[in-house]
């Protein structure tokens, strides 16, 4: 400090602080270990910093030797160091009712930020956010009332008092440093700050100098709730202070290979909208912001011709987070297809695991640069002016693809192995403290590398168990997020489809802990069917109850250990499957996920071995990434499925899906339906009962309009008649209750008679209740139950008169111009060419001819070839009859044949000869694929065909 030898007397330094619009006269103190603040001056300038209460109090030394206790902390507090207010910065200040003056900035940050000091002059030089020097914005001094002496000075002191002059001395010794501050043990951290008549509101007497000691770390990253703070193991917070530089906060852009882009569609003009209307809270709490962010260099002032508008939401303990709308620059954005990784695998990858530690990026996204190109578009409007982000900000529509691209590409080598990463969500997995502590110290060498910061506020360090992505992990297993469960309990019955959907998204997320969840949700499920109105009825309240009461009593999953065999157990019914997929850690099988599905109508009516081959599939498919691959056992109830691999004769169907299941490696074993009671449920869930089985149900009214039109109809009546004189007389007809039935193979279809309500009901049954399928779902689905002379006609007629329909929008894209090949240059250059059949062989057996028109003089070769003829003996006959007599051509334009997109082909055509092939028009029945959209557009060959 400087001193004034002549007057025995010393000058301290203080800074002129700006913080939340206020003038703060800051002593400048180069031996405080942290910084401090009197708690007068807090509630008398107003200043709204809000106080958080210290879980381990802060214990700080003063002169007389006394410790005095602080028990509280302001934190994040944007302070500016200059008139511009270019200079911000976030501090944590303790509050010390011994602090004599309004702050003290202590050693932390002056040696952090001051590039340049002259104590001498007293010059503190500092960067801005663009990197320009610029000095701290000084008060004016005022003189020391305490003399600094020496031993002999003092005792000349002591040896002239006067009687009535009392003198204090300070012992001045270290007091206890944390190791979290070792990256200052080159510096003295303990010096004796004196008090002074001075501006300060401090009300402590200029006579008792303080001692400021260092304080806990872990005290100034205390929650601001009333939870205890996570207990950090001594062995990581001993390696937390070899890593600096990932805990300070982030400031500035920094340099990296990856930036942001925003790549707007062609022809787009830049959105506009207003500026959003504010409280006069909101106001400051805008200009606090702006102000922060300009200091760190995140944003700049702006002249763009983009603007989004500015709102503010609530965040947890009552602040506010501002966000930007960038609904309409989000639109015009092309799509960057980056994939998110999927949550389940993250939670898989940790699996065994029983140390966790989860920390989170500061700012993740702010500590990507948005491409300077693109800054101007990620302009924002305020009543104050505008301003754009040279950082990537929030609410950017590929802003979660390029965050994640860098993240996956430093851990590219750690992920899966002990790291799973969630864009700023990094969480480290081990089996074994002492394995913890070596994932956990290359992870911070990395982020130290990489030039991430860490939020020490949400950290989480050697814990047995930690809340990642909704889930609590621990070494006993997975289970759902308590908080996120309770608020599944407490939801209220939805009022309309879009609550209802809501809640259905969030219990959806937790499927997997639910045995039954598809089949309990089943009537909720039918509420959010489009042309289904919304009725409530105790149905659905039961349903909504069970999928609460389930979710909250939830069983322990366990997490997939590709070490352990999988045991797979299915079962079917006629209302759906179920299936459960399990491991044995040595205390018995437990579940690792639970599966549920809805059987298909059409599946019902099969056999019982479809429903359980059925099963077996499905269950397969939706855990293909566990079982592909490796050997487990399949348990089934139902005894014929272990000759799967060995039925004779199967049918389409079951031969596709026996090909599906082929491809895994398992031992079927049989497990009687007693001992099968989890899937068996799962299946044959009574609620599924009414709701699965597509059936027509007749009214009574109905039953009896049907029997009188039937007995009145001019051409039922009469069979009806014969067989009830003669029963053989009609074989394919039959009666039954005064209803008439013909008889299709195995199955029996209602004859309707001609009574224009009648049949309008059965149509109405199947296209709208149908939701109101085509004709040709209709059609085929009124075949199963009944006859009609003129139904096809008649239904055919009502689906293209329902109004449901009329209204549906049209998703079929329009047809696109004729765009016609371009005409070739000269004869020779371009060749179309296609197969005829003659329908007639030859005396040389030939009945094939391949057609060869030249494109541009019309020039006619035929080909003969015998019929169905190979690649090889048509690249063999073009070769010899037409290249080696006219020479090859520079393109050729044909169909899809079999024969021209060959290999064999495509070799003779590009590697031999050079020949440019286009695929223009398709071959009969197949869907068109050229660039025309239709034949016409090389109307040769085909029109030869066709003459």
């Amino acid at each position: 400090m400087k001193q004034e030898r002549a007057q025995g007397r010393t000058k301290l330094i203080f800074f002129k602080l700006h913080i939340n619009g206020r003038y703060i006269r800051a002593s400048a103190d180069c031996g405080a270990t942290a910084n401090y603040f009197s708690p007068h001056d807090i509630r008398k300038a107003r200043l709204g910093m809000k106080q958080v209460t210290l879980q381990n109090p802060c214990r700080t030394q003063v002169g007389n030797q006394e410790v005095v206790t602080s028990t509280h902390a302001v934190k994040g507090v944007c302070t500016t160091f200059d008139a511009d207010r270019t200079i911000a910065h976030e501090l944590n200040f303790y509050v010390l009712d011994q602090c004599p003056f309004d702050a003290v900035i202590g050693l932390s940050w002056l040696q952090a930020q001051c590039v340049r000091t002259t104590w001498k002059e007293s010059q503190f030089m500092v960067k801005d956010a663009m990197g320009i020097e610029r000095p701290v914005l000084l008060d004016e001094p005022h003189e020391s009332q305490i003399t600094f002496l020496n031993a002999m000075q003092f005792c000349k002191k002591w040896r002239r008092r006067k009687s009535d002059e009392q003198m204090y001395i300070a012992f001045v010794r270290p007091a206890y440093v944390p190791s979290i501050f070792a990256v200052h043990n080159d510096s003295t951290l303990h010096v004796v700050s004196t008090s002074e008549t001075t501006t300060s509101t401090s009300t402590q007497s200029a006579s008792n100098p303080v001692v400021l000691a260092a304080p806990f770390l872990s005290d100034m990253l205390a929650p601001e709730c009333d939870d205890p703070p996570p207990e950090v193991p001594s062995e990581i917070r001993n390696l937390l202070n070899r890593f600096p530089e990932v805990l300070v906060e982030p400031h500035g852009v920094s340099v990296r290979p990856v930036r942001h882009k925003i790549e707007l569609i062609e022809g787009s003009t830049p959105p506009k909208g207003c500026v959003y209307r504010m409280g006069s809270g909101e106001l400051e709490e805008l200009q606090r912001q702006i102000d922060e962010m300009i200091g760190k260099g995140w944003i700049k002032p702006s002249e763009s011709e983009f603007g989004a508008p500015v709102l503010f939401v609530p965040k947890k303990g009552g602040k506010l987070r501002m966000c930007i709308d960038y609904r309409g620059l989000n639109r015009l954005t092309r799509k960057n297809a980056y994939p998110l990784p999927r949550i389940h695998d993250l939670l898989d990858a940790a699996g065994g695991s029983k140390v966790f530690s989860k920390i989170d990026l500061k700012s993740g996204y702010h500590q990507i640069e948005v491409d300077p190109a693109d800054q101007h578009k990620t302009a924002f409007k305020t009543r104050d002016g505008l301003y754009e982000f040279t950082v990537m900000p929030f609410g950017l529509t590929n802003a979660p693809a390029t965050f994640q691209s860098p993240m996956d590409k430093v851990f590219r080598n750690q992920i899966n192995r002990f790291v799973v990463v969630y864009l700023d969500d990094i969480l480290i997995f081990s089996k074994s403290m002492e394995e913890h502590m070596g994932h956990l110290e290359e992870v911070l060498q990395i982020l130290k590398d990489a030039q991430l910061h860490l939020n020490l506020e949400k950290f989480e360090f050697g814990r047995d168990s930690v809340i990642y992505l909704g889930h609590r992990l621990s070494a006993a297993g997975l289970e759902p997020e308590a908080t996120k469960v309770e608020v599944i309990r407490k939801w209220p019955q939805p009022a309309n489809v879009r609550e209802l959907r809501s809640f259905l998204g969030l219990a959806s997320y937790y499927r997997k802990f639910v045995p039954k969840f598809s089949i309990i949700a089943c009537p909720l499920s039918k509420l959010t069917s489009k042309n289904v109105s919304y009725t409530w009825d105790e149905e659905c309240t039961k349903a909504f109850q069970a999928l609460k009461e389930d979710l909250v009593s939830h069983p322990v999953l366990r997490i997939a250990d590709p070490k352990l065999i999988f045991v797979l157990t299915t079962d079917a019914s006629l209302y759906g499957i179920g299936a459960v997929l399990q491991q044995d850690d040595g205390d018995g099988l437990r579940p690792l996920e639970f599966y549920s599905k809805r059987m298909p109508s059409h599946k019902v009516a099969a056999s019982t071995y479809m429903r359980e081959l059925y099963a077996l599939r499905e269950a397969l498919e939706h855990w293909k990434h566990y079982l592909l691959g490796r050997h487990f056992k399949v348990f089934s109830d139902h005894e014929t499925l272990k000759w799967v691999q060995t039925r004779n004769n199967p049918s389409t169907t079951l031969t596709r899906w026996l090909h599906e299941i082929a491809v895994y490696d398992f031992e079927l074993k049989h497990k009687k339906g007693c001992y099968n009671r989890v899937e068996d449920a799962l299946s044959r869930h009574p609620e599924n009962m009414t709701c699965l089985v597509s059936s027509y149900h007749l009214r009574k009214n109905l039953k009896e309009d049907l029997v009188e039109h039937t007995a009145k109809d001019p051409e039922l009546s009469p069979i009806l008649e014969q067989i009830r004189d003669d029963p053989s007389s009609q074989p394919d007809f039959h009666e039954r209750k005064g209803l008439l039935f013909r008889r299709y193979g195995k199955y029996d279809r209602l004859c309707v008679p001609n009574h224009e309500p009648t049949i309008t009901h059965f149509l109405d049954l199947a296209h709208g209740q149908g939701r109101h399928f085509g004709f040709e779902k209709t059609y085929g689905s009124l075949l199963q139950k009944f006859v009609r002379p003129g139904m096809k006609e008649m239904t055919r007629k009502f689906v293209a008169e329902c109004e449901v329909c009329q209204r549906k929008p049209s998703r079929q894209k329009p047809y696109g111009l004729l765009h016609p090949l371009p005409i070739p240059d000269g004869p020779g250059e371009s060749l179309s060419i296609d197969f005829t059949d003659m329908g007639k062989k030859s005396r040389n057996g030939y009945s094939q001819v391949m057609v060869i028109i030249d494109r541009f003089s019309k020039f006619l070769n035929l080909i003969p070839l015998p019929p169905h003829a190979p690649t090889d003996l048509v690249i063999k006959e073009f070769h010899n009859k037409y290249i080696l007599q006219y020479g090859p051509p520079k393109t050729l334009v044909s169909d899809r044949d079999t024969r021209f997109i060959s290999a064999d082909w495509k070799d003779f055509t590009s590697q031999i000869y050079d020949i440019t092939q286009d695929d223009v028009w398709p071959t009969p029945g197949s869907q068109w694929t050229g660039r025309g959209g239709q034949p016409d557009c090389d109307p040769t060959s085909p029109s030869f065909n066709c003459a």
